[in-house]
């Protein structure tokens, strides 16, 4: 899981007795490519996405997947929504993502987006246009 939310809602889920899925499925927006709702409860047959902050792009999928999947139920569960059904969201759990090798640096890291592949903007910026040298410095 990406966020402490999500691993505080799986909490609640669990305490609940909601067997839920994580991720489970993608679906495809046509142009604005995939859609990947965090939690999937077959008991509800709802789709939730946590989000504590809702970005443009996000929006537009989000959006985009109400209207082609207008079949499919799907809840933003933002802060108000995690705290009007109980969820604890005082307590800081580690997300637990797996780490993934940064392509400029080669150092390990644990991406905070599932489209994040550098351990830095200075990475990003680094490597954009740019190949790698290539060259490497040995201490005499």
């Amino acid at each position: 899981m990406r966020s402490s939310w999500e691993v505080s809602f799986s909490k609640w889920l669990d305490s609940n007795n909601y067997v839920w899925q994580y991720e489970e499925k993608t679906f495809n927006l046509g142009s604005l490519g995939s859609y990947t709702p965090d939690f999937y409860v077959e008991a509800l047959d709802i789709y939730f996405e946590v989000k504590g902050w809702l970005r443009d792009d996000a929006k537009s999928k989000i959006e985009k997947f109400k209207e082609i999947f207008s079949d499919k139920k799907l809840i933003i569960a933002d802060k108000q929504y995690l705290k009007s059904i109980g969820c604890d969201l005082s307590k800081s759990y580690s997300a637990n993502r797996p780490k993934i090798q940064c392509p400029w640096c080669n150092i390990m890291f644990a991406p905070k987006e599932k489209r994040q592949k550098y351990c830095s903007l200075s990475c990003s910026n680094k490597s954009n246009g740019k190949k790698k040298m290539g060259i490497k410095y040995h201490r005499k």
